[in-house]
């Protein structure tokens, strides 16, 4: 009976990662356009410095999802899972401290 119980414990941690994964990602996307916007007011950035970082995040997003979607049915989910979310904590990070917006998107002054 503990092997059951202990089953049933993992299965719903196992849930619940996958329930708070999905949502914790599409909060992080999510918050960068207002970032961005604080980001103008505070450090001086342009609207066209701005709207081209959205642009390029976008393509690259839309990319990444096209080129890479079947790299977990190769490597297989978990591991998929715990790289793509550490490299989602990894740009938060990075975006903890933009001064300029060469960080965001590299531009050609």
């Amino acid at each position: 009976m503990t092997n059951v119980a202990g089953r049933d414990t993992t299965l719903r941690l196992a849930f619940a990662a996958a329930v708070v994964s999905p949502v914790a990602a599409f909060a992080a996307v999510g918050s960068t356009i207002p970032l961005f916007n604080i980001y103008r007011a505070e450090d001086g950035f342009t609207n066209a410095g701005i709207s081209m970082t959205v642009v390029a995040y976008s393509a690259a997003t839309l990319t990444t999802l096209l080129v890479l979607g079947r790299l977990s049915n190769h490597l297989g989910r978990r591991p998929t899972s715990i790289a793509s979310l550490v490299l989602l904590v990894l740009g938060c990070v990075l975006l903890l401290n933009v001064h300029d917006i060469g960080i965001l998107m590299p531009v050609d002054s």
